[in-house]
């Protein structure tokens, strides 16, 4: 074999290994929350008995730019080290535009799953009414097959520009939960 060759199989497999996907399911497990009385106010989040995800919350102002900041973090997962995986902040205006470099697979999976269980749009502004989410699960979710059963921490905030420019929290939401396989996908498992 051409060392050529050898080289291109061994970034095919890579590759391969590295877009392969598998499905997965999200199991919420606790959801704290903190929110800025001068945008939101009734702000409540709860998780179901079957284990979905359920936020209230009345936005009482109209907000023009809106952000979304996320990160997920796998915990204890190398070595019993915690792994940031993913630590973006987003034009949440943007998102509902199937062309725009910020809707990368992830974020945009979550934000269709959020916009399907609530009454969310990926638009702006965001005008001044109640919001939610009911009964938001995960099942049969693709993920990169690399990304293995783990444990995880979500930190999901939406941010807003101030009268001086600058960037304010409106609402942060902190998830933990876990990723498993779904049961028609073995997957590959650290827990």
């Amino acid at each position: 074999m051409k060392h050529g060759t050898g080289i291109s199989l061994i970034l095919s497999l890579f590759f391969a290994f590295i877009t392969d996907q598998r499905k997965v399911t999200v199991l919420f497990e606790r959801v704290e929350t903190v929110s800025n009385d001068q945008y939101v106010k009734n702000v409540n989040v709860s998780l179901s008995k079957s284990g979905g995800l359920n936020v209230d919350v009345h936005n009482l102002q109209v907000v023009q730019e809106v952000y979304a900041q996320m990160q997920v973090t796998l915990l204890q997962y190398i070595a019993g080290h915690d792994m940031i995986v993913m630590n973006r902040t987003v034009n949440y205006c943007h998102l509902g535009r199937n062309k725009n470099p910020d809707r990368e697979q992830l974020w945009a999976a979550i934000m269709d799953i959020a916009v399907k269980s609530g009454n969310f749009s990926l638009g702006c502004p965001l005008y001044p009414g109640s919001y939610f989410l009911h009964n938001l699960t995960m099942t049969d979710y693709e993920l990169p097959n690399f990304i293995p059963d783990a444990r995880f921490r979500l930190l999901f905030s939406l941010l807003t520009e101030n009268e001086i420019g600058d960037l304010v929290r409106v609402l942060k939401f902190s998830i933990l939960g876990r990723v498993k396989a779904s049961k028609r996908d073995k997957g590959f498992n650290m827990m």
